[in-house]
């Protein structure tokens, strides 16, 4: 059994103080977009180059942001010829068909 907390030499937990505890650990839930009032700048990748991978052909981007307070580079890639657009307009339909994604 865990020890209480008369066991460790604090004063014992009232009720009101465990409920308000318990409280502080749940996050509450806010809808979509929330913390954002307008969509984030698209990034512009500063490298391209050529690259095979298996039978896929296309362009990679390449780009790199020195983040406050970190030593060193973040550095970050994208494929944006690995699914087509047509691919993408059927997923992002689907998306808007469904209530799981709300």
């Amino acid at each position: 059994a865990a020890p209480s907390s008369e066991a460790v030499g604090a004063p014992p937990a009232t009720a009101a103080a465990v409920a308000t505890s318990a409280a502080a650990g749940r996050r509450k839930k806010v809808p979509p977009g929330h913390y954002w009032t307008a969509a984030p700048p698209q990034y512009k990748f500063p490298r391209e180059r050529q690259i095979q991978v298996g039978p896929w052909r296309g362009t990679e981007e390449i780009g790199e942001v020195e983040k406050p307070g970190k030593a060193g580079l973040c550095h970050f890639y994208c494929l944006p010829d690995l699914v087509s657009a047509r691919d993408v307009e059927r997923v992002l339909a689907r998306c808007r068909e469904s209530e799981a994604y709300g």
